[in-house]
C-alpha cells in the first residue's frame, strides 16, 4: 500500500510524497509534519574534491559535518517493524541527485580502485537491527547527509589491471538537489514469533528488536516480506529532517 502522487517536473512525470507524512489526495486527517524541503535553486556543485582531471579529486573523504534526523512515524492502529532493504546496513534510501546512500557495494569507491582494489560485495549481509514502532510512535535516526557519487576518473589514475573498471564512486556531503528518502514496514501483527518482534517502547514508543530478530528477518522468517509496505519522502539536500510516515491499515496493506 504505497499512497503517492505523479507530479508533472520539467516535462517529466515524478513520483512523490509529500515531505511529511504520506498522506492520499483528499485525507484530510493525515498529520502534517514539519516541511523544510523549499526548491534549491542554483549551480550544482561538483561532488568531487577538486579538479576532474587530477586523480587526488576523486579519493579524498570530506568528514562528516552535518547531522540530518530521519524521523519514522507510525500513523496506523497497528504496531509496525521497520526492515531493512536487502543486505543493507541501514533502515532507509536516499536515491537522487546523481547519487546514492548508503555505499553501494556494487559500485567500488573511487579512492579504492586506484589503489589497486575493485571493491565487491561481501558474501554475508550485515543487517541493521529492526526497530518496532508503536501507533502513534517515531523512531529518529542520525544521518551524516555523506552521498556517494558514481564518477569516472581519468585513465592515468587507475592501475594498468582495472583500466576496464572505469566506473567508481566519491564520497561527498550532499549536494543540494532532488532526493527520494526511501523506507519499508511491515505490521508487527504478522510476526511468527512474539518475542523476536517485542522489546520495550522508550518515550517516542519505539524500540530496537534484538538482533536475532534481524537475522530471522533475512532469513525470510518470522515476517512475511510480501508484507512489506514502503514510503517515499522528497529531500532538497539542505533540509535538517526528514519525516517518512507509515499507514498501514491492516496486515498485507
Amino acid at each position: 500500500m504505497v499512497r503517492a502522487r505523479l507530479l508533472l517536473l520539467g516535462g517529466e512525470f515524478v513520483l512523490l510524497l509529500a515531505c511529511g507524512p504520506s498522506a492520499a489526495v483528499g485525507d484530510d486527517d493525515a498529520p502534517q509534519w514539519p516541511r523544510c524541503n523549499e526548491r534549491v535553486d542554483g549551480p550544482v556543485r561538483s561532488p568531487l574534491a577538486g579538479p576532474a582531471d587530477e586523480c587526488s579529486s576523486y579519493v579524498d573523504i570530506p568528514a562528516a559535518t552535518r547531522e540530518v534526523a530521519v524521523w519514522m512515524h507510525n500513523d496506523g492502529p497497528n504496531p509496525i517493524v521497520i526492515v531493512p532493504y536487502g543486505c543493507n546496513e541501514t533502515l532507509f534510501v536516499v536515491e537522487g541527485g546523481g547519487g546514492v546512500a548508503p555505499f553501494d557495494c556494487s559500485t567500488p569507491l573511487c579512492a579504492d580502485v586506484m589503489d589497486g582494489d575493485d571493491g565487491g560485495c561481501l558474501a554475508t549481509c550485515r543487517l541493521t537491527d529492526l526497530v518496532r514502532i508503536e501507533p502513534g510512535g517515531a523512531y529518529r535516526i542520525a544521518w551524516d547527509a555523506i552521498v556517494y557519487y558514481p564518477q569516472t576518473p581519468p585513465l592515468a589514475c587507475l592501475p594498468p589491471d582495472l583500466a576496464d573498471l572505469r566506473s567508481c564512486a566519491v564520497v561527498s556531503d550532499a549536494i543540494p538537489g532532488f532526493y527520494v528518502v526511501s523506507a519499508r514496514a511491515a505490521d508487527a501483527s504478522t510476526c511468527t514469533d512474539p518475542e523476536l518482534c517485542a522489546c520495550e517502547a522508550g518515550e517516542t514508543e519505539s524500540c530496537v528488536l534484538p538482533p536475532a530478530a534481524a537475522d530471522a528477518w533475512n532469513q525470510g522468517e518470522i515476517l512475511p516480506q510480501s508484507y512489506d509496505v514502503e514510503e517515499i519522502a522528497p529531500w532538497n539536500g539542505e533540509c535538517d529532517e526528514i519525516h517518512l510516515s507509515f499507514r498501514l491499515e491492516e496486515a498485507g496493506g
